[in-house]
């Protein structure tokens, strides 16, 4: 004779089980959106513009061959100046190496222009002249030649600190830092902590700005 009432039971028993995986599987989970905390990427930069207490922080990792980064700094250069004094401003370097193969060498040229206090004016003719240097099989004396044009004091120091490429380290300490937090593209930017893309950076930015300070 067939129990009935025990069936039942196991026919309950399974569809409360398969219910409960349901709800389970379909919770949200933390990802990358979920906002980083400020200090953890300001921890430990060297290229910093703007007061330590403004109500907005940027940071950039970025790839001095990358074309997207290049505009990128015309909209975060005109930020600055309409937000004079509110945008704190942090670059990190990630060269994206397996595909842009002078990259790495134009993140080493700035550290050496950063030696002699010139990384930001550097910065900018890097990407200013980018499509005259990125297929150069060696584009050292095209570096040395901006570094001249940035207003370097030492080019023979500048020269030097290129050949023996003294501050990879550093570089690559921002790329393994970038890797870290699931980086895959340039320029990836982090506002007050939050993720956001460079079309929406501007955005970004003035929402934060918006709100009462």
């Amino acid at each position: 004779m067939i129990n009935w009432k025990i069936i039942i039971s196991m026919i309950g028993g399974t569809v409360l089980i398969i219910i409960g995986a349901s709800l389970f599987l379909s919770k949200p989970v933390n990802n990358s959106s979920a906002a980083i905390d400020s200090q953890k990427l300001v921890l430990g930069a060297t290229h910093v513009l703007g007061e330590e207490n403004a109500p907005v922080t940027v940071v950039e990792f970025s790839d001095f061959q990358c074309p997207a980064c290049r505009l990128a700094a015309l909209t975060l250069d005109e930020l600055m100046v309409k937000h004079e004094g509110k945008i704190r401003f942090i670059y990190r370097h990630f060269p994206l190496t397996s595909i842009h193969k002078n990259a790495l060498a134009a993140s080493i040229a700035s550290e050496a222009a950063d030696s002699q206090g010139k990384f930001w004016e550097y910065s900018r003719v890097l990407f200013d002249n980018q499509n005259t240097w990125e297929q150069l099989g060696s584009p050292q004396d095209l570096f040395i030649n901006l570094a001249r044009e940035s207003g370097v004091p030492d080019l023979d120091k500048f020269k030097s600190e290129i050949s023996k490429q003294l501050k990879k380290d550093l570089i690559l300490a921002d790329m393994s830092f970038g890797n870290q937090l699931g980086i895959n593209a340039t320029p990836t930017f982090f506002v007050n902590g939050k993720k956001v893309s460079a079309s929406g950076l501007k955005l970004a930015v003035e929402e934060v700005l918006s709100k009462p300070q």
